[in-house]
């Protein structure tokens, strides 16, 4: 066997253990691949199973509070039913009787209000829920909403003033869902305005969108809940002046109709001078 024999030879042996170890090395990378995937695999057993329990648990969730909200609701009826018979009779009633009268108008107003956020808040999170948006005149519906909340406004000695120099301003949004907007920001605004305050309903237009203020005179929004005013279950470390209840769902509920509305909200604040709202609805094309 002469020298270039003996190189070829050694050449090959090379190779074939140059093979023998890039084979090794395959092999095992093919045992941890293997492994990862087996892990992989049972890693996705495993979230598929978390993933139904989430959905069961949500279910179970929106059905129990489907029947406390329903449950809830029909006595609650009732009973600001029979409260507005005693107010007929009113004048056969004591001071402090028509106090108390007062009082319990308020308490079943407040658990009326907060079982129609709560039900608002899981139909807007339902991804099916279809909104029926029409062409509505504004102007009459925020002038008649201006005009429920002069009662309880004048409670509180507080002028409730509507400002619009239009007759019409057409927008497109969802009846019912409107005046659930339009229902929250002003009861706001009369909740948070001081006892003896103002509050200034106006409507302005401008090119692309109508816009509907609220401007309270109450303590204003501290600094560091302002990033989180538009979250669920989220109440401000200021309270209503009137002993009124406030469950953080109504600026919640305001946005998702606002944005589902193809609209905006935006605010200014300032404390101890009050806050204002302002409601930006698209116009019709």
């Amino acid at each position: 066997m002469d020298i270039l024999e003996v190189g070829i030879l050694v050449l090959l042996i090379l190779v074939i253990v140059g093979l023998v170890l890039v084979i090794r090395r395959l092999s095992r990378k093919n045992k941890i691949i293997s492994r990862q995937s087996e892990q992989l695999t049972e890693n996705q057993f495993a979230l598929e199973e978390k993933n139904l329990e989430y959905e069961r648990i949500v279910f179970e969730k929106n059905s129990i509070m489907s029947m406390v909200s329903h449950d809830l609701k029909a006595p609650l009826n009732r009973v600001f039913a029979l409260l507005e018979l005693m107010k007929i009779d009113s004048k056969k009633l004591t001071e402090t009787q028509l106090e108390y009268l007062e009082k319990i108008e308020t308490v079943v107003t407040d658990g009326i209000h907060l079982i129609r956020n709560l039900m608002d808040i899981r139909s807007l999170e339902d991804k099916g829920v279809e909104m029926e948006q029409k062409k509505l005149n504004i102007v009459p519906i925020v002038k008649r909403m201006v005009e429920n909340y002069q009662p309880l406004s004048q409670k509180k000695k507080i002028d409730l003033h509507f400002e619009c120099s239009m007759t019409a301003l057409p927008v497109m949004a969802d009846k019912l869902y409107l005046d659930r907007v339009l229902e929250n920001l002003i009861s706001n605004a009369v909740k948070f305005t001081k006892l003896g305050g103002t509050v200034h309903v106006t409507i302005k237009d401008s090119p692309n969108y109508v816009l509907i203020s609220f401007r309270d005179q109450g303590p204003g929004i501290p600094v560091d809940e302002r990033d989180k005013l538009f979250n669920k279950y989220q109440p401000l470390s200021v309270r209503p002046t009137g002993g009124e209840s406030s469950n953080g769902l109504g600026l919640a509920i305001v946005k998702m109709i606002t944005e589902k509305f193809g609209g905006k909200i935006e605010f200014e604040t300032e404390i101890d001078k009050g806050s204002t709202f302002t409601l930006h609805l698209k116009k019709e094309a």
